[in-house]
């Protein structure tokens, strides 16, 4: 309920053109072949990963923080291409509550556990930079 609240003001806010003078200077980030090859490098990681998890591992309860952990490394390429050190600091938080999912998938905590470490955390932290 408070991230269905939290998406719902984040697009009020964007709908209405709140924009501070900081944001509204800012270069806009390009999607080049830079941002392309990231993208294309996170697709071919993710999927090993998930070929891995399910094949060898016979673990699906890890897919999920997976792909997100995956999704949080790719923010530090991101920030490499758009020259965003910010993009750094979301890659990192979002990558350590993956890497807390998936331990706490080896641990064989529940799913509704690793749900919330993996799913919910790093998608507050989505939604407050994109906020910020």
């Amino acid at each position: 309920m408070l991230a269905i609240g939290a998406f719902l003001g984040l697009l009020v806010a964007l709908r209405r053109g709140h924009v501070s003078p900081q944001t509204a200077q800012a270069p806009r980030p390009g999607f080049d072949r830079r941002y392309w090859t990231v993208v294309a490098i996170e697709a071919v990681i993710g999927l090993t990963g998930i070929v891995l998890i399910n094949g060898l591992l016979h673990t699906p309860l890890a897919t999920v923080p997976w792909i997100a952990f995956v999704v949080g490394l790719h923010f530090f390429g991101l920030a490499t291409v758009w020259r965003l050190a910010a993009l750094s600091w979301l890659g990192a938080a979002m990558s350590a509550c993956e890497a807390a999912g998936l331990a706490l998938t080896a641990c064989g905590s529940s799913p509704a556990t690793i749900a919330a470490v993996a799913g919910v955390a790093p998608g507050a932290l989505l939604l407050g930079s994109a906020a910020a």
